[in-house]
């Protein structure tokens, strides 16, 4: 429901991990995402727009979740849709693509050669999309390395 409602994350055990009130808007569709921040865990509120495309196409964005602050480029199918220099906290808008099998390439914005020009990558994957559906991949740091990067794809 449309409001100021406060979001608890709780243990198990009952110990409150985090509080906190969050702004949520009539006919507005939002993902709350849970996120590591230097001061501990905080959430960010994520808007689920739609992608405009045409018949058949995929959609696809970037939502950069590290706290260290760098930004990220990421490329799909060998540059066939880049994000380039996507700020800690951004969620980029969409692109549209063609349906199927891409391998995507994360890196430093700093460093914006890499994969097949030599550089360093900080993780390489696959996604699929399919047809008529949107895709977010949601980047963050699995440790307090500002390169351990690990991504969560969405589909929605």
């Amino acid at each position: 429901a449309a409001g100021k409602p406060v979001i608890t994350l709780m243990g198990a055990n009952g110990y409150v991990y985090l509080q906190q009130p969050v702004t949520v808007t009539q006919g507005e569709n939002m993902t709350v995402a849970i996120v590591n921040s230097a001061s501990g865990l905080g959430l960010k509120m994520i808007s689920d727009t739609n992608c405009e495309r045409t018949r058949n196409m995929s959609c696809v964005r970037v939502g950069n979740l590290t706290y260290s602050g760098s930004p990220l480029n990421v490329t799909i199918g060998n540059q066939y849709v880049t994000f380039r220099n996507v700020n800690s906290g951004e969620i980029t808008d969409f692109a549209t693509t063609w349906p199927g099998e891409y391998m995507y390439t994360v890196s430093r914005s700093n460093n914006p050669m890499y994969s097949i020009w030599g550089g360093t990558a900080l993780l390489r994957s696959v996604i699929y999309m399919q047809q008529d559906k949107n895709y977010t991949i949601y980047l963050f740091q699995y440790n307090p390395s500002s390169d351990a990067i690990k991504a969560v794809i969405v589909e929605d």
